[in-house]
């Protein structure tokens, strides 16, 4: 990635993404909810529904990474 690409995602992050931490003592209901009822979350294959779920599985696979697809 170039450096102007760099600065653009940094920026991007900065003005878009947020982290949320919390202590549950059954994390992966929460999780779960999270997925089915939440925002869009395309970058967990294996619980999402985004229609973007197919791609990012085929683009990681074609990196030599192995899909989280269930199944």
């Amino acid at each position: 990635m170039s450096r102007q690409h760099e600065v653009q995602l940094s920026t991007w992050l900065h003005e878009h993404a947020a982290i949320s931490v919390m202590q549950h003592d059954d994390p992966w209901s929460v999780e779960k909810a999270l997925i089915e009822d939440g925002p869009p979350l395309p970058l967990n294959l294996s619980m999402s529904i985004h229609s973007f779920r197919k791609a990012l599985s085929e683009l990681r696979r074609s990196l030599g990474r192995k899909p989280t697809l269930p199944g």
